[in-house]
């Protein structure tokens, strides 16, 4: 999977790289037009010629000077500059648009699956669900490399991320979601469940 490269480093430097980004896309962009296509078209990493992790939130002391990939940090930089441009004006700033653009490409998709996007998700929990299965096949490729995990990485599907809340809120049990997937793919969960 294509990563754009500034999210790939540790968390401080990355932390510093997605406030730069966010920056910059604002220069160029209104929040009501903005896209995320120079990021994927500009310099990116593949996941698998890294060592790190796909951090989905942020780490844990012991991993902050290890070198990660970090969508959770580039969404948070977002909400931050949208809340700015809402506190300025409360009819700035949906999260909507934010919502939609995520949803075009697998790394932006990962912004959808940190714990801190929950908000972004309440506007179509099944158009959110019918794009990962569309993307799962590409997070599935990627292996063992997620986390937050309790000890080494580990599969998206048993990394914690937001599907997993999502999907406990809509009525899936603790011990399906702490089980592998039926036949290997999330779309077998959600249809077992009519979530789409």
């Amino acid at each position: 999977m294509k990563v754009p490269k500034f999210l790939y480093g540790t968390y401080p430097e990355v932390k510093k790289n997605c406030r730069a980004v966010v920056k910059l896309l604002f220069k160029k962009y209104s929040w009501d037009n903005f896209t995320f296509q120079d990021l994927s078209q500009g310099e990116c990493i593949d996941t698998n010629s890294i060592k790190g992790m796909i951090y989905l939130d942020a780490p844990s002391p012991r991993w902050r000077d290890a070198q990660f990939i970090y969508p959770g940090l580039f969404s948070e930089e977002m909400m931050k500059y949208r809340d700015k441009l809402h506190r300025e004006n409360p009819n700035e700033g949906s999260v909507e648009c934010l919502f939609d653009i995520c949803l075009l490409e697998p790394w932006s998709m990962l912004l959808l699956l940190s714990l801190n996007t929950y908000q972004w998700i309440i506007f179509d929990k099944k158009k959110y669900f019918s794009v990962l299965c569309d993307f799962w096949h590409i997070f599935d490729s990627v292996g063992e490399k997620f986390g937050p995990a309790r000890k080494e990485p580990t599969t998206l599907w048993k990394t914690q991320n937001l599907s997993h809340r999502i999907l406990f809120s809509l009525g899936v049990s603790r011990e399906e979601l702490m089980s592998d997937l039926p036949g290997g793919h999330i779309r077998n969960l959600l249809e077992a469940h009519h979530l789409i």
